[in-house]
């Protein structure tokens, strides 16, 4: 049996079960192909794992593995792991697993969370939220995401994926430029990780001129009470339209509300009479300029927010956006 050491530190300093994804590597000849993985925690346990071969030597024997499970580091801390194989022992199942269907479409399901395609929306969320992205050319004309092609890119019991494919068109029907979208969720947990993608592929010209590009969650019943994450931050009823806008690395004003700080932390939070939602997106004063907005129509996370009273300029377009129930 051989064996490796996996750590698990906080960054967040938050106290919650978390899914975590990361490849490791291993030496030529030491998992031979049909090597099966078992991860166990600091108190000799086996967890649940879902592994993926990602590359192999020429024997055929695993070059690198990504690994899915789920961990609870303490706050601001360090919890520790062994992987281990070439034991007699197969990986512990966990006790929700992600489901996948394709009978009526696309659709992922874990406990109480469903993601599936949506008309009129990319996604729609257990039937309670749709996934909405879309652009506002230079002529200030808003240009939907329409969805050309959707299909699970990655199946597992505990991380799975749903990817689409489409472009964004004009009222007129005319196309801009692409766009990808991935949805993942992870068994047992509430949260749903987004990845919207822009793909600079016009038919005519090199350069695309926008003014805004933004991913919203829209709820099927009335918006109640939102908040904006930051400090001070902002609490108050949804139909006030506030916008939280980071408009460089150092500061953000609220828009729509009295209130103004340094480094917002990214996450906006609505109530839809059910209960709260949240969104959070990574790294977000980092990628400045962004925007977070709540509003009788939801919640929008401005990827290249409007920009009124300033010239500035985006750093990546590649984003991460997480949605919790």
């Amino acid at each position: 049996m051989q064996k490796l050491s996996v750590t698990v530190r906080d960054m967040a300093g938050l106290d919650t079960l978390r899914p975590l994804t990361g490849g490791v590597s291993i030496a030529e000849g030491a998992a031979p192909e049909g090597t099966v993985f078992v991860l166990r925690d600091d108190r000799g346990n086996a967890v649940p794992l879902q592994t993926s071969v990602l590359a192999r030597w020429k024997d055929g024997s695993v070059r690198w593995v990504l690994l899915d499970f789920q961990s609870k580091p303490p706050a601001d801390g360090k919890l520790g792991y062994v992987l281990s194989w070439g034991e007699a022992i197969q990986p512990k199942q966990p006790d929700v697993v992600v489901c996948q269907s394709t009978d009526e479409g696309p659709t992922l399901e874990s406990g109480t969370v469903t993601v599936s395609l949506a008309d009129g929306a990319l996604l729609s969320i257990s039937d309670r939220f749709d996934v909405v992205f879309s652009l506002t050319d230079s002529k200030g004309q808003v240009c939907d995401a329409v969805v050309e092609s959707a299909g699970i890119e990655t199946t597992g019991k505990l991380r799975s994926t749903l990817s689409l494919l489409g472009s964004f068109r004009t009222p007129a029907g005319d196309r801009v430029f692409q766009f990808r979208l991935r949805a993942t969720t992870y068994a047992g947990l509430s949260t749903i990780r987004l990845e919207p993608l822009i793909l600079i592929d016009a038919d005519e010209g090199i350069v695309q001129r926008i003014r805004e590009l933004k991913l919203a969650l829209r709820p099927h019943s009335k918006a109640g009470s939102a908040r904006l994450g930051g400090d001070p931050g902002w609490k108050g009823p949804a139909a006030s339209a506030v916008r939280l806008f980071q408009y460089d690395d150092e500061h953000h004003a609220l828009q729509g509300a009295e209130g103004s700080g340094g480094k917002a932390p990214g996450w906006a939070e609505l109530n839809d009479g059910q209960s709260d939602v949240a969104v959070a997106l990574r790294d977000f004063w980092q990628q400045w300029p962004k925007s977070l907005e709540a509003s009788s129509d939801g919640l929008s996370i401005g990827l290249f927010p409007l920009v009124r009273g300033r010239r500035l300029r985006a750093h990546r377009t590649v984003v991460q956006a997480s949605v919790s129930l």
